[in-house]
């Protein structure tokens, strides 16, 4: 049976540059160029994402000092008292250290930069420089790799809480350890809220301060030190001990809001049995005070807090399951569009 042949080309590195040229140069895609590079094309992908983030990108705007953005991709042709060579030099230079430095212990040919030199004779600007293919492969595993090694959240950390969460959380609860992973700071709280939006803005925000939740951090062993016993009889109550962080994080439904949860993991040592501490078997064990703190409704895929629950105790006409819908839709709308309210108007 006869195969047929492709009826497309891989493009060529050249026709890539050329149109990450006119980007930069002009701000929007080219038209008629094609589609822009999809994610799966790791290389001219990353570099599509560092001229877009490009200061240079968003001409006429100044820092808060007023001083002039100075551009980051080496895309643009540098603007101001320098002349057009010296502005490529300066690309050159500041691409040249970069590829330097990652890929001296990879390669023993240097990378190659062409420039244009400007005419003499009109002095009109030299055009955009061209960096080399080797020199783009050498910036973007140097980018690829820095965020291969930077510490992550736990693993199913970073499946469970929202993409938004991910920096505070980083910041505000852990912290590096002597072996370069991310750990548990050591004064630890029940209860992190994210940092809120401020009330003015000078420049266009990032959405994460925005669309943040709070976290609740439910480990009575390492807060409360307190004394949990294994539930099989064979181990003769012995004392569980703390084994770590619980690898998953859940999120939790409230009459306002949606926050985060995380936990630890207790075990044996005598029968090597491992209990989480949300599960009953912890919780039964805590005293009144302690118990109270946890005020979470656990199911095997969804969590809700108790005070949902509360909103159906009272029977009345038209208090059913679908008006404590409504009003849980109605009080997480007024409560997403506090904030943003506040920013809008500046007032506090």
């Amino acid at each position: 049976m006869a195969t047929s042949s492709k009826s497309h080309k891989a493009m060529a590195d050249s026709e890539w540059m050329s149109r990450l040229r006119k980007f930069a140069s002009s701000g929007v895609w080219p038209a008629g160029e094609g589609n822009r590079p999809a994610p799966r094309q790791k290389k001219w992908f990353a570099l599509y994402q560092m001229i877009e983030k490009c200061p240079m990108q968003r001409p006429g705007q100044r820092s808060l000092f007023g001083q002039e953005r100075q551009c980051v991709c080496h895309f643009h042709t540098q603007k101001g008292d320098v002349g057009p060579q010296s502005a490529a030099a300066a690309g050159l230079a500041a691409t040249e250290t970069q590829v330097t430095s990652s890929t001296e212990a990879s390669t023993s040919s240097p990378a190659s930069i062409a420039v244009s030199s400007p005419d003499p004779v009109t002095d009109a600007p030299g055009p955009v420089p061209v960096i080399s293919t080797t020199a783009v492969c050498a910036i973007v595993t140097a980018a690829q790799s820095r965020t291969e090694t930077s510490p992550q959240l736990p693993h199913l950390w970073s499946e469970g809480l929202p993409p938004e969460d991910h920096k505070w959380i980083e910041k505000y609860v852990l912290k590096v350890g002597p072996r370069g992973k991310l750990e548990l700071q050591n004064n630890l709280k029940l209860w992190y809220y994210p940092p809120q939006p401020r009330h003015l803005y000078h420049q266009a925000p990032a959405p994460d301060r925005f669309f943040a939740h709070p976290l609740l951090v439910w480990m009575p062993y390492k807060l409360w030190k307190v004394k949990v016993v294994c539930p099989n009889p064979a181990c003769g109550r012995h004392q569980l001990t703390g084994a770590g962080l619980h690898k998953r994080a859940r999120r939790v439904l409230d009459v306002d809001r949606i926050y985060n949860m995380v936990t630890e993991t207790l075990t044996c040592t005598k029968c090597r049995a491992n209990h989480v501490s949300w599960s009953q078997t912890v919780l039964k064990q805590l005293d009144l005070a302690h118990r109270s703190e946890f005020r979470v409704i656990l199911t095997q895929k969804f969590a809700c807090d108790i005070r949902v629950i509360r909103l159906l105790r009272e029977r009345g006409l038209g208090n059913s399951p679908t008006w404590v819908l409504k009003q849980l839709r109605e009080n997480h709308t007024e409560e997403w569009l506090h904030p943003a309210r506040t920013v809008a108007h500046g007032i506090p």
